[in-house]
C-alpha cells in the first residue's frame, strides 16, 4: 500500500510532511487490520498514549478545580493505573468531568471501565 512515488517523497523529505504521515497511518492502519494488531500492540506507542490519557485527566480536573498532586499518578495501584490508561477517552472524559475529587475521579473512572468491559462481554 505505499507506492513508489510516496515512499520517493518520504525518503527526500528533510522532516516528515502531514502527506508522509497520513500515508504511513494508512499503510500500518491496513498492515494492523491484515495482521490483527493496533497502536497498543506496540510498546511506544502503548506508552505514548497511556501518558496522554494521564494528561488529558490531569488536565480536565484541574480545569474543574480538582486538586491533583504534580506526580499524579505515581502512587497508584497497578490495578487503577492500567485502569486509568486502558479505558476509552469518552470513559475518561466522563469520569472527569463529573468528579468532585481525585478519588471519585478513580472510583467514576474504574466504574466507566467497567460498564466498558461489561458491554464487550455481552
Amino acid at each position: 500500500g505505499w507506492r513508489a512515488k510516496e515512499i520517493h517523497r518520504a525518503l527526500n523529505e528533510r522532516f516528515v510532511s502531514s502527506e508522509t504521515s497520513e500515508v504511513l497511518t494508512r499503510v500500518g492502519q491496513v498492515l494492523g487490520e491484515r495482521e490483527g494488531t493496533g497502536p497498543d500492540d506496540d510498546p511506544l506507542l502503548r506508552r505514548q498514549r497511556a501518558d496522554v490519557r494521564v494528561t488529558m485527566a490531569t488536565t480536565l480536573l484541574r480545569q474543574r478545580g480538582v486538586a491533583v498532586s504534580p506526580d499524579f499518578p505515581a502512587g497508584l495501584s497497578a490495578r487503577r493505573l492500567d485502569v486509568l490508561v486502558s479505558a476509552s477517552a469518552e470513559h475518561l472524559i466522563e469520569a472527569a468531568t463529573a468528579a468532585r475529587s481525585l478519588a471519585d475521579f478513580l472510583s467514576r473512572f474504574e466504574s466507566a471501565a467497567e460498564r466498558q468491559n461489561r458491554g464487550r462481554a455481552d
